[in-house]
């Protein structure tokens, strides 16, 4: 399926092309349809300027089509004073980017230096059937008066911008790290687009049925019942697949299909991954496909991470490692959190904390189960950043 992506800039262009290779997604630019429109972006949001983009685009080229479009915010402005989409733009006119540092760096002495802010990020998308879908993501920062001496040509208020997620000046980070931050949104998009469109169609067919399973199955314990869904976990899933497979290759359709399923049954005194194989046998005598044996496969062995004589595919590398990655750094810190309260009604942070210190080396040990050189790679940066918590955590509570 081909799927215009709504705008002129190449970069922005190629960079999505490559992460949906293998999907059955199609990302292609006006330019690869013979389009040259030039869309006034007079939203008053990213969300609104993305619309205007995707409309315009789609009744241009009659496919599906999607655009993104962003905005800043800083929390110590009112509404009616934000910059919001006009970043660059100040009192109707364009500004060059010397224009623009000063403009910022003067508006935050005006705030008394610093303010938190966060980007918003909006996509909208026209499906195939010419419906419209919308979504907005959030991206915190934190800008300063006090400006780092390194300027990035195109992007002056870099230099104003602090990551907190980073702790460095935006126009400070290194390549690696802006591609990082760059593919988090990319991954983004591609999660939102394999969500919403239908096609391939026996892909949409899946996550359907598996949704569909998963709501009527009972669930393990209390702690799922209240706040782990195996619907999220699947999707958390499939962004580790995809993150893994674009670095590691491997059939994706097959990956993708394994992966919706992976989880979509659960029976009292039977393997999860047994039963969820069963259902996708019946799911595939319904809907024929000439690979199922091999998806089928990979659900019902996804569980066997430590059989050492298990014959692995590429493929079950990466589900096997999309699987064990979920819940495992910042969300292992949360579902330690959430469960202790849930479980102690007067718990305090240092229940919290004593909670995070005992399960923190079962978290630890799973390192040995993965299997691709990308997936152990994440997985050791979120046992880094779990120490780092930690280790804040301890000296926050004076131990």
């Amino acid at each position: 399926m081909q799927v215009l992506y709504g705008t002129n800039n190449p970069g922005k262009l190629k960079r999505l092309q490559s992460i949906f290779l293998g999907s059955g997604i199609e990302i292609v630019g006006p330019k690869d349809l013979g389009i040259r429109i030039e869309v006034e972006e007079i939203g008053s949001s990213p969300k609104e300027n993305a619309r205007l983009k995707a409309e315009a685009f789609y009744q241009v080229s009659g496919i599906p089509t999607f655009a993104v479009d962003s905005g800043l915010y800083l929390d110590k402005l009112q509404a009616d004073q934000q910059p919001g989409v006009f970043v660059r733009r100040v009192g109707g006119v364009e500004l060059d980017d010397e224009e623009m540092f000063v403009h910022y760096q003067n508006l935050l002495i005006s705030l008394g230096g610093r303010s938190p802010g966060f980007w918003r990020d909006g996509i909208a998308l026209i499906d195939e059937k010419g419906k419209l879908i919308e979504k907005e993501y959030r991206e915190e920062t934190f800008l300063t008066a006090e400006a780092s001496e390194i300027r990035v040509p195109g992007q002056p208020i870099s230099a104003l911008q602090i990551d907190p997620e980073l702790n460095q000046y935006k126009s400070e980070i290194s390549p690696e790290q802006r591609l990082e931050k760059g593919n988090r949104f990319d991954r983004r998009v591609f999660q939102f687009l394999t969500n919403h469109l239908s096609s391939p169609m026996l892909s949409q067919q899946a996550r359907q049925f598996a949704k569909a399973e998963m709501i009527s199955m009972p669930m393990r314990d209390r702690l799922n019942r209240r706040f782990r869904d195996r619907w999220d976990h699947t999707k958390r899933v499939l962004a580790w697949a995809k993150r893994i497979q674009t670095e590691e290759g491997g059939d994706w359709e097959v990956i993708e299909l394994a992966t919706w399923l992976h989880d979509c049954g659960y029976e009292e005194n039977r393997s999860h991954a047994e039963v969820a194989a069963d259902k996708a046998k019946e799911f595939f005598e319904v809907h024929p496909y000439g690979k199922a044996e091999a998806v089928i496969g990979l659900i019902r062995n996804h569980s066997r991470k430590e059989d050492e004589e298990l014959e692995l595919s590429l493929e079950l590398k990466i589900l096997m490692d999309a699987d064990t990655l979920d819940e495992k750094g910042a969300l292992a810190i949360l579902l330690d959190a959430m469960s202790e309260v849930m479980e102690n009604s007067n718990a305090c942070y240092e229940d919290v904390y004593g909670r995070i210190l005992r399960y923190f080396p079962e978290v630890r040990r799973e390192a040995r189960r993965l299997k691709t050189e990308t997936g152990k790679m994440i997985f050791q940066r979120k046992i880094r950043w779990m120490e780092g918590c930690i280790a804040v955590i301890r000296e926050e509570l004076g131990e």
